[in-house]
């Protein structure tokens, strides 16, 4: 006999915009039945044979599914480290495990993809991480707001980074207790003139893409750091040609480099309506500001397309200082909120 089929209920959402003092009077949702499914397997320790209580996650890999498919949290005790994760709406995961020993915690991950069946084997495998060696090199004069520059790994699927490191006087670095998965870089310490322009691991470009730790492999880590950032400045006006004070300016890259959000530059206007925007790296962007927006909202591709045509598009050039004036973009305009 087949055992019943799990059935769980996905909502569909859209994008809904409230202003101050206003009232929506009702709201409908609409809920429709998926079937559900399970992920199981074991979690192999590879540092200690003792048995313990493991903490796992079940996290959606997009951003986009995080809505539908919310992180689900649970424990297992089981001696031979067996798990399973029940009711699952099909979908990308990724299995997370953090465990503890002697004031030490581990991280380890395994991705998953749920379709129309249960998930067996799911098998993740606790062990050291590892240390990354890397070296800053400089395009152009060195130029720090500290001594020194902090480098950290900001991961793309779940996976642990590490600590993040501190440079030495030469430039060299060690990231440690890295362990495998997809990564970018994050750099803080520089000036505001700076970018980041180049990241090398091993032979992959990893500035756009990111790249991928795993274990076994002897890679270092090169990063190039630009201190001939562009700059733009400019003005923003409200629809009476009055400067626009304290809201938002956003610098966001063309259309085939918005998922670098490291590109993205965002300041408010002072009490002239006047905004600068330093450390600009080269390329195609489209200015834009809002009278009303949710900060990181057009991080959302579904939030700029209602405002593509309102943007002011600006192209820069290493060490290039760009003028360019702007219109408020009014809250009588619709800004969905993203989700």
């Amino acid at each position: 006999m087949q055992p019943p089929q799990r059935v769980g209920l996905i909502a569909s959402a859209l994008p809904m915009s409230v202003r101050a003092g206003e009232e929506i009077p009702s709201v409908e949702i609409l809920l429709q039945p998926v079937p559900t499914f399970s992920v199981s397997g074991r979690i192999v320790n590879l540092v200690s044979r003792r048995s313990d209580t493991y903490t796992l996650s079940l996290a959606p890999r997009q951003a986009e599914q995080w809505f539908t498919l919310p992180q689900r949290d649970t424990f297992t005790d089981s001696p031979d480290g067996s798990y399973v994760i029940r009711d699952v709406l099909p979908g990308s995961y990724t299995v997370g495990v953090i465990w503890g020993e002697e004031g030490k915690t581990y991280h380890a991950f395994q991705n998953v993809e749920v379709g129309n069946a249960d998930v067996v084997g799911a098998n993740v495998v606790i062990a050291n991480g590892i240390t990354i060696s890397g070296r800053v090199i400089w395009d152009g004069k060195p130029n720090l707001d500290r001594d020194s520059l902090m480098i950290f790994l900001r991961s793309m699927d779940g996976a642990f980074g590490g600590r993040p490191a501190r440079t030495t006087p030469t430039g060299t670095f060690a990231l440690n207790n890295v362990y495998d998965g997809r990564y970018r870089i994050n750099v803080a310490g520089q000036s505001q003139d700076c970018y980041l322009k180049a990241v090398q691991y091993s032979s992959i470009d990893g500035l756009a893409d990111g790249f991928t730790v795993v274990r076994g492999t002897n890679s270092t880590l090169e990063v190039t750091i630009s201190a001939k950032g562009a700059r733009v400045q400019g003005t923003v006006v409200d629809a009476d040609n009055l400067p626009a004070i304290g809201v938002w300016v956003i610098l966001v890259p063309d259309g085939a480099r918005r998922t670098q959000h490291m590109l993205y530059k965002q300041v408010t206007t002072d009490q002239h309506g006047s905004f600068d925007i330093h450390g600009v790296a080269p390329g195609k962007y489209k200015l834009f500001s809002w009278e009303d927006a949710e900060e990181g909202a057009w991080q959302d591709p579904e939030f700029l397309k209602a405002f593509e045509d309102k943007g002011e598009s600006v192209e820069v050039n290493d060490s290039d200082q760009k003028n360019v004036n702007l219109v408020l973009i009014p809250d009588t305009v619709d800004t969905p909120k993203p989700y």
